[in-house]
């Protein structure tokens, strides 16, 4: 196969000691420039840093697990990118975006990543010898950067330690670590992020490895790097597998070479007992700024009266984005096959998939073609009427006063036609939610005008403007 080179780096993410170290296939073979370290040589992470773009657009408010996300033929001006099959999924998930490696799903959220970027966060993770932000471009987060083993390890390990980058340490009697620990993300998108890979089916099994693992495979461009990187237990295990002298290999790819490799030492590990403990859940368990509610499976929002499946998705209060769904509506019709107007008596009733026209289109491009709706009379247009769902607290009139240091909280209460939960946001972030007969304590973090907005399980929805003011 003209495989000649391999690196493998275990690290223990409780210490963040170095468990083994192989810096190449054969030390003393000259051939294959055996005396190079593997684990420090710069080398392009092809699709490895991918985790980290959703983990900064998930603490960003721009995503969720299950939010629907385009693949589909996009242009960055003359940048013209493809997946790694030359294929499109159409409308996908985050979550299968991130597992199935899908480019210009990653690409897009890179785009809108801010403060910071994808290149501002390797920068404060310490990524050496980075050029400026403007020659990678968007190309950083399909590999066009370079990062040594250890960096990505490095990396990773943040996922397990609640995102704070710790110092890789090389022997167990080191002194304290000389730099200190820093948060890059926050607990929650880093339990998101590791939940999202332990989904990634082996490649020999084709299913999510038992006990869990949650890894991610790059393929450079060229095919002159394989990698596999994730977490097992408290372990991180990175593989690499490649040429010191940059000759491509159409065998060097993530899943075929290194995955390979990767399980087979995983397998291992479990077979010493190294991972016993670890068999249900990877570290750590689920901080308390992270919930689950159910959203629409078909379009990842809130589900209305019509949706016909739900998922449940890991969320984020105040930062997630979310909005209730309007892609399924209930059509009614007569004995004669006619659509009629909801309230009338019918002989039928369908759920169409209402997409626009955009995502109508992906979806026939993707050879998944969605079924028509028919021509819907004037009566279907505000199925999901306000009216149901009101506002009672807080009153939008006047300003709301908060003092800066002192807690103070403002209470949120709606009136509903149900009884079950009333979901809350402000502008576009989630809040959390509470029983349509109870009130929900929202402190707001920043002054300023709100759109507050208020959501029940049957898609009914009401809002209200409400201005904050801080003072001392």
């Amino acid at each position: 196969m003209g495989i000649h080179n391999a690196a493998v780096l275990l690290l223990d993410t409780q210490t963040m000691q170095v468990k083994a170290l192989i810096g190449s296939a054969n030390y003393r073979d000259v051939g294959i420039k055996g005396q190079v370290n593997g684990t420090l040589a710069k080398r392009s992470p092809g699709s490895t840093l991918k985790p980290f773009i959703y983990a900064l657009a998930l603490d960003q408010g721009l995503l969720h697990t299950h939010t629907v996300i385009a693949d589909t033929p996009t242009s960055f001006g003359p940048y013209n990118p493809e997946n790694f099959d030359s294929r499109f999924l159409g409308p996908i998930t985050v979550q299968d975006a991130l597992i199935r490696s899908r480019n210009i799903p990653a690409l897009n959220t890179s785009a809108k990543l801010k403060h910071p970027s994808l290149y501002g966060f390797l920068q404060q993770a310490g990524i050496s010898g980075l050029k400026p932000e403007q020659h990678y471009g968007l190309s950083l987060a399909l590999g066009g950067g370079e990062v040594t083993m250890l960096e990505l390890v490095q990396l990773y390990a943040m996922l397990p330690n609640q995102g704070r980058l710790r110092q890789v340490q090389y022997r167990a009697d080191q002194k304290e670590p000389t730099a200190p620990e820093r948060a890059l993300l926050s607990p929650a998108s880093a339990f998101i992020t590791l939940d999202m890979l332990s989904h990634n089916p082996r490649p020999d099994t084709k299913h999510p490895a038992y006990p869990k693992v949650a890894w991610k495979t790059g393929t450079s461009w060229g095919f002159k790097d394989a990698w596999s990187v994730g977490i097992a237990g408290h372990y991180v295990l990175a593989v690499w597998v490649g040429n010191f002298d940059n000759q491509g290999n159409t065998a060097f790819t993530g899943v075929k070479a290194a995955g390979s490799l990767f399980f087979t030492l995983i397998d291992s590990l479990r077979n010493q007992h190294l991972l016993e403990g670890f068999d249900d859940e990877l570290l750590p368990p689920k901080p308390d700024s992270v919930t689950q509610v159910n959203v629409c499976a078909a379009s990842g929002d809130l589900p209305n009266e019509d949706c016909p499946s739900m998922v449940k998705t890991w969320f984020i209060p105040g930062k997630s984005p979310i909005k209730t769904s309007t892609l399924h509506k209930a059509v009614y019709f007569d004995a004669k096959g006619e659509v009629i107007c909801k309230g009338q008596p019918y002989s039928r009733r369908e759920i169409y998939e209402l997409w626009p026209n955009d995502m109508a289109l992906l979806f026939n491009e993707a050879g998944m073609p969605r079924r028509q709706p028919p021509i819907l009379p004037s009566c279907y247009d505000n199925l999901n009427s306000e009216t149901a769902l009101e506002i009672v607290s807080p009153s939008s009139i006047g300003v709301y006063t908060l003092k800066i240091g002192k807690p103070s909280s403002i209470g949120l209460k709606a009136k509903s036609k149900t009884n079950g939960e009333i979901f809350w946001f402000a502008n576009k972030s989630f809040i959390g939610k509470a029983k349509a007969s109870e009130t929900l304590s929202w402190t707001p973090d920043n002054p300023g005008t709100y759109r507050l907005r208020a959501a029940d399980e049957k898609g009914h929805a009401a809002t209200k403007q409400l201005s904050i003011a801080f003072v001392r």
